[in-house]
């Protein structure tokens, strides 16, 4: 039977733990068209376009493997080979694209730009899956999740604290930080993996309330397109991930090329991400009082409000606290999206195998990825490219011309407000609310306990 309440500590520990590592080694990724651009010389149009491809790409092959990982795990009830598979094959990955050589193309950074990503998606769709087989507790869910999130902000604050130790010659992120996260995320993936998939179960295998037929396999398009929670769920993620999208993209570019804090960044998001961590108590008490729905508005709505704030920046020293206390709050906003987006889905896939009668929890997840990665591709893609038309140079030594400038604040501020501020207005017709999902855990046990009935007759 399927754990109706929270696992204990000991387990979800060692269910978030490889998060750690794998985000480790993730946060480079949401900078490095500023790295490439800057010391590696590439253009920014041409980031722009590999970013766009690559995303994309990489989007429309998340259902793939979501469909595949689950037929594994109906015939095995193990989503452990894909967590491992995903995991080693990332770290492999990152190498080629963190430790390039002295002459990088377009294509090579490309090339090993898709790479990560498809190894990325093997872990990480069956590890979002996971929690919804370990425990039916909506308070569970909200704790796995939760660690999960908390080992994922751990992981970039690793990354964003390198420049910060003594033995490296400046502050800033350079291809040096790069090289230093790729060996200490190595040595901190293997124990965690090794930890994870010895000591965690693997799950309840759902066939006990679930119909599984060839009917409900070839009818998966029309069981998507016919969850309307599922699709008011996957507009609100699209619309707030690329006003996001749009903002993370130039962030880096924004403060070391405009305002001139470059030096500052990681201390930045070290102090940020720090808060985040233990904000996320914070949002999963809310979250156990209030609901999910309501917390997640709350959480987008700091975040648009965040990147409201950086657009009224001006260059300059002074601009230190009052852009790292934006940043604090933006990225607490941030912390609760980690935790309420998965959680409200794992929510959705009950109401889907109430519904429909078949369990898809990684296919489900595989198109929140999906929907995440095109929206990243396309925020990022407009953002920079709004930069680039605009003439903005990351390189240039001699200043920027007012066209530039305004390019810029088009780009990483009053496009992205307006994209995530109407996201917030989506969230609020989710109709999975905690008195809803009761109600559908109630009814699926119902069905369970009936073809058990029937099974034992």
């Amino acid at each position: 039977m399927m754990s109706s309440n929270p696992l204990d500590l000991r387990q979800a520990l060692n269910y978030a733990m490889p998060a750690t590592a794998i985000y480790f080694l993730f946060g480079p990724l949401l900078i490095l068209q500023g790295i490439y651009s800057k010391y590696f010389g590439l253009a920014l149009t041409s980031i722009a376009a590999v970013l766009f491809f690559a995303n994309l790409l990489d989007a429309v092959t998340d259902p793939v493997v979501g469909y595949i990982s689950d037929r594994y795990y109906r015939r095995t009830g193990k989503r452990k080979p894909f967590i491992v598979l995903g995991s080693l094959l990332f770290l492999l990955s990152t190498y080629f694209l963190y430790i390039p050589p002295e002459n990088v193309t377009t294509i090579y950074f490309l090339s090993w730009f898709v790479a990560v990503y498809l190894a990325l998606k093997l872990f990480d769709i069956p590890h979002l899956a996971w929690p919804n087989e370990l425990t039916q507790c909506p308070r569970g869910r909200n704790q796995l999740y939760g660690l999960r999130s908390f080992m994922m902000f751990a992981g970039s604050l690793m990354f964003y604290a390198l420049p910060q130790l003594p033995f490296f010659d400046t502050t800033e992120i350079t291809p040096q930080t790069l090289k230093w996260s790729f060996f200490l995320a190595a040595v901190l993936l293997i124990p965690t993996l090794f930890s994870c998939i010895k000591w965690m179960p693997d799950g309840v295998r759902v066939d006990g309330h679930c119909i599984q037929n060839q009917a409900v396999e070839f009818s998966l398009l029309k069981i998507i397109l016919t969850n309307k929670p599922l699709l008011v769920f996957l507009l609100a993620v699209f619309l707030s991930g690329s006003g996001v999208g749009m903002w993370a993209s130039l962030n880096f570019i924004y403060i070391d090329a405009y305002l001139g804090l470059g030096d500052k960044f990681s201390l930045i998001y070290v102090i940020s991400l720090a808060s985040s961590m233990f904000a996320l108590g914070v949002w999963y008490k809310t979250a156990n009082r209030i609901g999910n729905i309501k917390t997640w508005m709350l959480g987008v709505s700091m975040m648009a409000m965040g990147i409201f704030c950086i657009g009224m920046l001006t260059p300059g020293s002074q601009e230190f606290i009052p852009l790292l206390l934006i940043m604090v709050f933006l990225n607490v906003g941030i912390a609760s999206n980690n935790i309420m987006a998965p959680s409200l889905l794992s929510h959705i896939v009950d109401y889907g195998s109430w519904k429909f009668g078949a369990d898809h929890a990684a296919t489900y997840f595989s198109i929140f990825t999906m929907v995440t990665k095109v929206n990243l591709a396309i925020g990022s893609a407009i953002g920079l490219g709004i930069v680039g038309w605009y003439g903005f140079e990351p390189s240039s030594t001699s200043g920027q011309s007012d066209d530039a400038i305004f390019g810029l604040r088009i780009a990483i501020t009053w496009i992205p407000v307006c994209i995530v501020a109407t996201s917030i207005m989506i969230i609020a017709f989710i109709p999975i609310c905690t008195r809803r999902h009761s109600i559908i855990l109630k009814r699926l046990k119902k069905r369970r306990d009936s073809l058990t009935e029937i099974t034992t007759l």
